[in-house]
């Protein structure tokens, strides 16, 4: 089976578990003395490679022989983008469920693709993040107002996870974020990733969308990533 390793714990003194996931869901295997200097598995068995794993059977299966399908250079040898794929990883290892893993599967080998071509990692990010709340279950509207419907003149509520034009955000216990932040978000939640452009926005606007992200995340799953943390501090 293809199995993309998400993350590595070590096992005993040799050996790792490694977490991985695959077009079946998430899996754990064990990768025995594969921290030896000779280990044919010292070089596969890190985490975001995508490697092809014959396993033994069993609740916990060890890992009889890998075959190395990628290790994604371009990408390791990028700081925002391997920062980029740790935070899709930890998203991944503690937010997937009962999901159809084989299209999410798909979507994270087609998004790791587009990573290794783009030169706007972050914004890349924003569309992976707001889609995998679709497949987790936690999809949101950011078509119209959530009160009135219209499309006119949006702002975007954080308190609500939602959009809301002018005339309906008359509460000023609210937080309103200007029209910018709503169409960067409508922008990476509908576009396509095959047809995903840049928007080009300045940092302010980029680190806002990536806050708000994170709330979305805190308010529907209660999830806060590590990885993100460091990411935020690049902008």
């Amino acid at each position: 089976m293809r199995a993309y390793i998400l993350k590595t714990i070590d096992y005993g003194d040799h050996g790792k578990i490694l977490k991985a996931y695959t077009e079946t869901g998430p899996i754990s295997m064990i990768a025995r003395g594969a921290k030896k200097m000779e280990s044919p598995l010292r070089h596969m068995t890190q985490s975001s490679m995508l490697i092809e794993a014959d396993l033994a059977k069993g609740e916990l299966p060890t890992l009889k022989e890998a075959r190395l399908l990628d290790y994604f250079p371009a990408i390791k040898d990028d700081f925002d983008k391997s920062t980029v794929l740790q935070c899709v990883n930890e998203l991944i290892y503690v937010n997937v469920g009962e999901d159809d893993h084989e299209r999410l599967f798909d979507f994270l080998m087609r998004f790791i693709g587009r990573l290794l071509e783009t030169d706007a990692p972050f914004e890349l990010l924003a569309l992976f993040e707001l889609k995998f709340l679709w497949f987790l279950g936690a999809g949101i509207h950011l078509k119209d107002c959530h009160l009135c419907h219209t499309k006119a003149d949006l702002c975007y509520d954080s308190r609500e996870g939602a959009l809301i034009c002018v005339n309906c955000a008359k509460d000023p216990t609210r937080i309103y974020h200007g029209k910018e932040i709503p169409a960067l978000l409508q922008y990476y939640y509908y576009a396509d990733l095959a047809a995903f452009r840049p928007q080009r926005p300045d940092k302010t606007d980029m680190k806002i969308v990536l806050e708000l992200t994170d709330a979305l995340y805190a308010m529907h799953l209660g999830y806060k990533g590590r990885a993100k943390g460091i990411l935020k501090s690049l902008l």
